[in-house]
């Protein structure tokens, strides 16, 4: 199991080195996702990262509960909350301005060294 968070360490440090060289106009262009830019998809990313790193540290001091405004575990589906998750995803591009690469390098280092400390 190291090895692959090792592997998916790497793996976060070249795509956050991709993010680093786009051109300024691409990160205003149109991305796969419906009503999101580039720059709103690495929005979601940072939420992401920092959802799921709090949610193992809630977890490992044993705080069982969801988070503030979210379901409990299970009973949630995406589909639910498309429109909230694209509106979490603009607000922390708008929020973060020009720190989005910096707090998605942040996240991403938190979640994945909470990840390599856990045991069995």
């Amino acid at each position: 199991m190291t090895l692959f968070f090792l592997c998916s360490q790497e793996e976060s440090r070249r795509f956050q080195h991709y993010l680093a060289d786009l051109p300024v106009e691409a990160w205003d262009q149109q991305s796969a996702c419906d009503q999101w830019l580039v720059k709103d998809v690495v929005g979601h990313l940072v939420g992401n990262a920092e959802f799921y790193a709090t949610t193992v540290e809630r977890g490992l001091s044993g705080q069982l509960d969801p988070l503030p405004g979210r379901p409990p575990a299970g009973t949630g589906h995406p589909s639910l909350g498309a429109a909230t998750t694209a509106a979490g995803a603009i607000a922390n591009r708008e929020r973060l301005g020009d720190q989005l690469l910096s707090t998605l390098a942040a996240n991403a280092d938190r979640l994945l060294e909470l990840l390599l400390g856990l045991s069995p």
